[in-house]
């Protein structure tokens, strides 16, 4: 399996950048966005597998597990060095169902969007939280 990314950029709070950092996004924007592209690989993945197009849904699959790679690469262990390694556990763990995936298990895939959106809903509502909690 590839190794994370090392290319970290300019990092702030648990994400750090990397080229989609030049947007302007935040940190958790880049995270949402990150899902969100992750979660558009998977629906393809499943909708190749189900036109039982095979070699499709693999390089979608494949495309997902670079995602999350880059997620885990991203992370600063020196900001919030307990949430980081929980956060790195769960993106490994996604890799391991999507490693699954590619070995025929068919429920990886359903299971590894559920949580990637339940990821990036938290991310989102955090983001509401900590506008209203600051006052803007």
């Amino acid at each position: 399996m590839p190794r994370p990314s090392t290319n970290r950029g300019t990092r702030s709070a648990l994400h750090g950048g990397s080229s989609i950092n030049d947007l302007g996004l935040s940190p958790r924007g880049m995270v949402v966005m990150a899902c969100d592209g992750a979660l558009r690989f998977l629906e393809a993945a499943d909708a190749a597998r189900a036109a039982e197009n095979q070699d499709a849904a693999v390089l979608n699959v494949e495309k997902a597990q670079r995602v999350l790679l880059e997620m885990m690469g991203a992370l600063d262990h020196a900001v919030a060095p307990a949430m980081t390694e929980t956060l790195e556990r769960l993106y490994q763990s996604l890799l391991d169902r999507l490693s699954d995936a590619l070995h025929g298990d068919r429920k990886a895939i359903t299971e590894t969007r559920l949580v990637l959106t339940r990821l990036r809903n938290a991310w989102l509502e955090a983001g509401g939280r900590c506008r209203v909690a600051g006052g803007r």
